[in-house]
């Protein structure tokens, strides 16, 4: 930028200060009038912020008054001296006019570097004019990695910008690209952030990115969730001094043997009945079925005695003492998760616990035999539900399931329909209340969601394979309907109600 110099040098007088020649002591005094004018004015704005002068200026001041005007943080040059070395301009032999003041012209100069600013681009601060590269240094943005001045290229990121050669992963230092993230003032890569940070695995103790296991107070990734000892994936597991056991290497256990001939087991070579009885594989299909829920008996029946496994051995001496509030309770249970899935029904019966006699005496040719039916009064409203004596209370729950699919039909007004129809409905209904007895311990275990109970998945195998036309058949022939038209089980109810058979 360019600096109006002036210069005349008189001999001295007999006090030895310089002389000035009347053209020049009037063009001072203009000079030091614009200043102070400039200086006032520059005082009462105050406004805006630092200024940079375009690259074709001319040098004539003007520029740098609006500049003086910008800067909020100008301070007014003391009037008639020069604004860097503080001496009276008055006795100056040279002297130039910028940033609304007189200037000895080796005084304007960059207030870091002492570059002389007289023909080059500057920026006003504070009154002074900077250098372009003082000016960054000292106030312009920075990187956040060097923490030196951004030069012309530079990267925006993450709302800041940096230096291109420091926007690199700071473990793997290679450039960033694609998903990134700065934590702690370090730049990752995804992958170096995720080694970094993400929760580690229990087992191996690499980082977690996807599927876990929740077990021990830690997580695993599943394949890592092994037995302490035999180092086997574990889908239950006894905990012992911290530590994730199978069940054959549980150190808690003092004998592991055969339900039947008491033999030891080995790990690796054995088989559960539905209740967890184990037993050697060369007893399977050698001993008779539980008469109530369909499991292997590990031991034979005395004589006469019909074959029950020791589940059920257990729960039937409660069954039989069931009394008129604990069949409240099972009803109430059926009812409460049926409800659950929309199948809703207001009529309550009676449930009474009876000989299969009382039941084939009331029940339609379809239910003869069966373990359960309801007993209907003249009006043909259904006012007592009837089950057969001697059985658990979870095949008590299963029949009040089927026959509360009756009571649905009969309060939806449905029209009469075929015994294979309603018998298919009505054991759907048995099959939705099992579906919906889940494993309680399980769902403490930490894997995932609950699942079905063992037992009720018997109960639901023994409905699908059902070889009674009316039972199994119909069951079948509705789920065959609700696949071929893929129809929900509530859709599938409007349909029979419309047409009188399964979807098709």
């Amino acid at each position: 930028m360019g600096a109006c110099l002036s210069a005349e040098k008189e001999a001295g007088a007999a006090d030895g200060k310089p002389q000035h020649s009347p053209r020049a002591k009037a063009r001072d005094a203009g000079a030091e009038r614009k200043g102070a004018a400039a200086v006032r004015a520059a005082a009462n704005a105050g406004k805006g912020a630092g200024y940079e002068d375009d690259d074709d200026d001319d040098g004539s001041g003007d520029d740098a008054e609006d500049a003086v005007d910008k800067d909020p943080n100008f301070t007014a040059h003391e009037q008639g001296k020069c604004p860097k070395c503080k001496e009276d301009m008055a006795k100056a032999e040279s002297t130039m006019y910028q940033l609304t003041g007189s200037w000895h012209p080796q005084c304007f100069t960059c207030p870091k570097c002492e570059k002389n600013m007289n023909r080059s681009h500057y920026v006003v601060m504070s009154g002074f004019p900077w250098c372009q590269e003082c000016y960054n240094e000292e106030h312009g943005p920075k990187c956040p990695v060097c923490e030196k001045a951004l030069g012309k290229e530079r990267v925006n990121a993450l709302d800041l910008e940096w230096h291109k050669e420091c926007f690199l992963c700071d473990v793997c230092k290679n450039p960033l690209k694609g998903q990134i993230h700065y934590e702690n003032n370090k730049l990752y890569c995804n992958r170096d952030y995720v080694d970094a940070f993400k929760p580690r695995c229990g087992g191996c103790e690499k980082p977690l990115d996807g599927p876990f296991v929740m077990a021990l107070d830690l997580k695993f990734h599943p394949k890592c969730f092994t037995c302490a000892t035999c180092k086997n994936v574990l889908v239950e597991f006894e905990e012992v001094n911290g530590e994730a056991y199978c069940e054959m290497c549980d150190p808690k256990r003092s004998e592991f043997a055969c339900a039947i001939c008491t033999l030891p087991l080995n790990a690796k070579d054995y088989l559960k009945n539905l209740w967890g009885e184990m037993y050697c594989p060369e007893h399977d299909h050698m001993f008779p079925e539980c008469s109530s829920c369909g499991t292997m008996v590990c031991q034979l029946p005395e004589d006469d005695e019909r074959p029950m496994c020791k589940h059920c051995k257990t729960n039937l001496a409660d069954a039989k003492n069931i009394g008129k509030e604990s069949r409240e309770v099972l009803l109430d249970n059926v009812l409460a998760d049926l409800e659950k899935v929309g199948l809703v029904v207001e009529t309550l019966p009676r449930i009474s616990i009876v000989k299969q006699e009382v039941v084939n005496q009331h029940a339609s040719k379809a239910h003869r035999n069966k373990t359960s039916c309801l007993r209907y009064d003249k009006t043909g409203k259904p006012v007592e539900l009837f089950l057969v004596e001697g059985r658990v209370p979870e095949d008590l729950e299963a029949d009040i399931a089927h026959e509360i699919g009756h009571l649905y039909l009969w309060e939806q007004n449905f029209p009469p329909l075929k015994g294979i129809v309603e018998e298919g409905v009505s054991e759907m209904f048995r099959v939705k209340f099992l579906e919906l007895q889940l494993d309680e311990e399980e769902a403490t275990t930490g894997f995932g969601g609950p699942s079905m109970r063992t037992d009720a998945i018997e109960r639901k195998k023994r409905v699908e394979t059902n070889t009674d036309l009316m039972y199994g058949g119909g069951y079948r022939g509705l789920v065959d309907g609700m696949k071929a038209e893929r129809v929900n089980f509530t859709h599938a109810l409007e349909i029979i109600k419309e047409t009188k058979w399964f979807p098709r």
